[in-house]
Protein backbone atom coordinates (compact mmCIF):
# COMPACT_ATOMS: atom_id res chain seq x y z
CA UNK A 1 0.00 0.00 0.00
CA UNK A 2 1.74 3.47 -1.15
CA UNK A 3 1.17 6.89 0.86
CA UNK A 4 -1.65 7.81 -0.90
CA UNK A 5 -3.57 4.84 -0.42
CA UNK A 6 -2.44 4.70 3.22
CA UNK A 7 -3.90 8.61 4.36
CA UNK A 8 -6.96 7.92 2.11
CA UNK A 9 -7.79 4.83 4.34
CA UNK A 10 -6.93 6.74 7.27
CA UNK A 11 -9.03 9.92 6.74
CA UNK A 12 -11.76 7.61 5.74
CA UNK A 13 -11.94 5.59 8.73
CA UNK A 14 -11.38 8.80 10.77
CA UNK A 15 -14.37 10.98 9.32
CA UNK A 16 -16.34 7.58 10.01
CA UNK A 17 -14.84 7.68 13.91
CA UNK A 18 -13.13 4.44 12.85
CA UNK A 19 -9.89 3.09 13.96
CA UNK A 20 -7.12 2.26 12.33
CA UNK A 21 -5.63 -1.48 13.69
CA UNK A 22 -3.88 -2.14 10.99
CA UNK A 23 0.10 -2.22 11.65
CA UNK A 24 1.59 -0.26 8.60
CA UNK A 25 -1.42 2.82 9.58
CA UNK A 26 0.93 3.42 12.56
CA UNK A 27 3.04 6.24 12.38
CA UNK A 28 6.82 5.18 13.07
CA UNK A 29 8.85 8.88 13.25
CA UNK A 30 11.71 8.96 14.74
CA UNK A 31 11.23 10.82 18.65
CA UNK A 32 14.29 13.07 19.91
CA UNK A 33 14.83 14.92 23.05
CA UNK A 34 17.16 17.31 23.72
CA UNK A 35 18.12 18.12 27.01
CA UNK A 36 19.32 21.86 27.88
CA UNK A 37 19.16 21.65 32.07
CA UNK A 38 21.79 21.88 34.23
CA UNK A 39 21.20 18.26 35.43
CA UNK A 40 20.05 15.45 33.94
CA UNK A 41 16.17 14.26 33.24
CA UNK A 42 14.48 11.13 32.79
CA UNK A 43 12.24 10.99 29.93
CA UNK A 44 9.15 9.08 30.68
CA UNK A 45 6.26 9.82 28.14
CA UNK A 46 5.84 11.07 24.10
CA UNK A 47 2.56 13.46 23.76
CA UNK A 48 1.10 14.33 20.58
CA UNK A 49 -2.36 15.81 19.49
CA UNK A 50 -4.32 14.69 16.53
CA UNK A 51 -7.21 16.54 15.78
CA UNK A 52 -7.72 18.31 19.09
CA UNK A 53 -7.70 14.79 20.92
CA UNK A 54 -4.06 14.43 23.12
CA UNK A 55 -2.27 11.01 23.32
CA UNK A 56 1.04 9.40 24.53
CA UNK A 57 3.50 6.98 23.99
CA UNK A 58 6.28 5.17 26.60
CA UNK A 59 9.36 6.73 26.34
CA UNK A 60 11.62 3.42 28.48
CA UNK A 61 12.70 5.80 31.37
CA UNK A 62 15.70 6.82 29.98
CA UNK A 63 18.49 9.46 31.10
CA UNK A 64 19.65 11.70 29.05
CA UNK A 65 22.23 13.71 30.68
CA UNK A 66 22.69 17.85 31.23
CA UNK A 67 23.86 20.60 29.31
CA UNK A 68 22.87 19.76 25.53
CA UNK A 69 22.69 15.81 25.48
CA UNK A 70 20.09 14.33 23.75
CA UNK A 71 18.81 10.74 22.70
CA UNK A 72 16.86 9.33 19.69
CA UNK A 73 14.05 7.13 20.15
CA UNK A 74 13.98 5.31 16.18
CA UNK A 75 10.57 4.16 14.59
CA UNK A 76 8.44 5.05 17.89
CA UNK A 77 5.26 3.02 17.04
CA UNK A 78 2.27 5.89 17.12
CA UNK A 79 -1.05 4.13 18.26
CA UNK A 80 -3.23 7.36 17.13
CA UNK A 81 -2.05 8.35 14.02
CA UNK A 82 -1.41 6.91 10.37
CA UNK A 83 1.00 7.94 7.79
CA UNK A 84 0.20 11.42 6.55
CA UNK A 85 -2.12 12.62 9.23
CA UNK A 86 -1.22 15.81 10.95
CA UNK A 87 0.33 16.10 14.37
CA UNK A 88 -0.72 19.32 15.58
CA UNK A 89 1.47 19.63 18.76
CA UNK A 90 4.05 17.41 20.67
CA UNK A 91 6.07 17.42 24.43
CA UNK A 92 7.28 15.05 26.51
CA UNK A 93 6.35 14.39 29.92
CA UNK A 94 9.73 13.69 31.99
CA UNK A 95 11.41 13.63 35.83
CA UNK A 96 14.42 16.48 37.23
CA UNK A 97 16.87 14.86 38.78
CA UNK A 98 16.63 15.37 42.29
CA UNK A 99 20.38 14.50 43.20
CA UNK A 100 19.21 10.95 44.90
CA UNK A 101 15.93 11.21 46.89
CA UNK A 102 13.76 8.23 46.02
CA UNK A 103 14.72 6.80 42.36
CA UNK A 104 17.26 9.92 41.89
CA UNK A 105 14.17 11.91 40.04
CA UNK A 106 11.20 14.16 41.10
CA UNK A 107 8.02 14.08 40.11
CA UNK A 108 6.67 13.64 36.21
CA UNK A 109 6.32 16.92 34.36
CA UNK A 110 5.84 17.93 31.01
CA UNK A 111 7.47 20.37 28.60
CA UNK A 112 4.97 23.22 26.92
CA UNK A 113 3.24 21.95 23.73
CA UNK A 114 5.13 22.76 20.67
CA UNK A 115 3.20 23.28 17.54
CA UNK A 116 4.18 21.47 14.21
CA UNK A 117 2.98 21.73 10.56
CA UNK A 118 3.25 18.97 8.03
CA UNK A 119 2.23 15.20 8.45
CA UNK A 120 3.22 12.07 10.43
CA UNK A 121 5.05 9.99 7.88
CA UNK A 122 8.39 7.13 9.25
CA UNK A 123 11.26 9.67 8.10
CA UNK A 124 9.96 11.96 10.30
CA UNK A 125 12.16 13.28 13.40
CA UNK A 126 9.56 15.14 16.33
CA UNK A 127 12.46 16.85 18.31
CA UNK A 128 11.64 18.46 21.86
CA UNK A 129 14.23 20.72 23.88
CA UNK A 130 13.71 20.70 27.67
CA UNK A 131 14.86 23.55 28.95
Amino acid sequence: MNALSRTFVALTLAAFGGTTFAANLHCRPDVKVVNEKPASIKVLKFKYKVNGSSHTEGLNNRKIAANGDDDTWKSQRLNHVAEGIAITDIAVEFKNDNSGAGDGYGPAVSTAWFAQTGTCDNDRTYTVTVR
